[in-house]
């Protein structure tokens, strides 16, 4: 499960660089017209403008990542198999488990030797101890090589906490991609 780097960063480097020469060939430009002021007026609106752009992409990252439970097929089991096809998309083999009996597991994805146990939490509540526990769990029962809980929401700090501890990714549903890829 190898991170991918995300290519964010250059642009905002290139725009920002771009950003500071136009602000200062605007205050040559202006300097004989306004003065010195130009330069703090310049100065001022580029801070401006910055913060706005760490600000939009700070909010980008928050929708990428944090996607409400009402945007998900109606029940627990179909948001299973949805994050199940998702899997499927970046090259794992799913099993999603019947409802009842699947030891905490609710989907067994594999690729090549790689053995993943995940459980889903279509909700929106925070993801308590309980399903950090049953994964944990349901790793050692699928003998698989690591774990993790699918969540529509946030955890609690108890649950990341237990996880840490456990080594049990928490994911919210928007990581899929980049955690599984």
């Amino acid at each position: 499960m190898a991170r991918r780097r995300r290519g964010g960063s250059n642009t905002t480097l290139l725009v920002l660089s771009l950003a500071l020469v136009a602000f200062f060939m605007a205050a040559e430009i202006m300097r004989p017209v306004v003065g010195a002021a130009s330069e703090w007026l310049l100065g001022g609106l580029l801070v401006i403008l910055t913060l706005i752009g760490i600000a939009s992409q700070a909010l980008e990252a928050y929708r990428r990542h944090f996607v409400p439970a009402e945007q998900f097929p109606l029940d627990g089991h179909e948001f299973e198999h949805w994050c199940a096809a998702r899997l499927r998309v970046l090259g794992w083999r799913c099993k999603v488990t019947p409802p009842s009996g699947d030891q905490g597991a609710d989907i067994i994805a594999e690729r090549g030797r790689a053995r993943l146990v995940i459980q889903c939490k279509r909700q929106s509540a925070a993801v308590g101890n309980k399903a950090v526990q049953e994964i944990a769990t349901a790793r050692r029962h699928y003998r698989a090589e690591a774990a993790a809980v699918i969540a529509t929401s946030t955890f609690t700090r108890s649950a990341a906490s237990l996880a840490k501890s456990n080594d049990v990714l928490l994911l919210q549903v928007g990581e899929i991609g980049r955690r599984f890829a």
